[in-house]
């Protein structure tokens, strides 16, 4: 299942954010969860911290995460915080 993410993800923008991802977390027909970051200008520590809290559901969930589509300036800022390590960036 590939989920979207639009522009930022702030404070503000988090529990809509949230509310996505639990929907595809609660599909048990899809085991893979790709997040495409393509339309993803700035992340800031909000953003980070859904990324590492949606890894940590879709592992209690049996499910797999993956990131794609990073603009250079997300991507470098993910690298720089070894998020690789954590989830896939395909």
């Amino acid at each position: 299942m590939n989920i979207l993410i639009n522009h930022r993800i702030l404070s503000n923008d988090y529990q809509s954010v949230v509310s996505v991802m639990d929907g595809a977390l609660n599909d048990d027909q899809e085991n893979d969860i790709i997040l495409d970051f393509s339309d993803v200008d700035y992340l800031g520590s909000v953003g980070i911290s859904f990324i590492l809290l949606s890894k940590h559901i879709a592992d209690e969930n049996n499910k797999s995460l993956s990131i794609c589509n990073l603009q250079q300036n997300v991507k470098s800022l993910l690298l720089s915080h070894n998020i690789q390590k954590i989830v896939s960036i395909v």
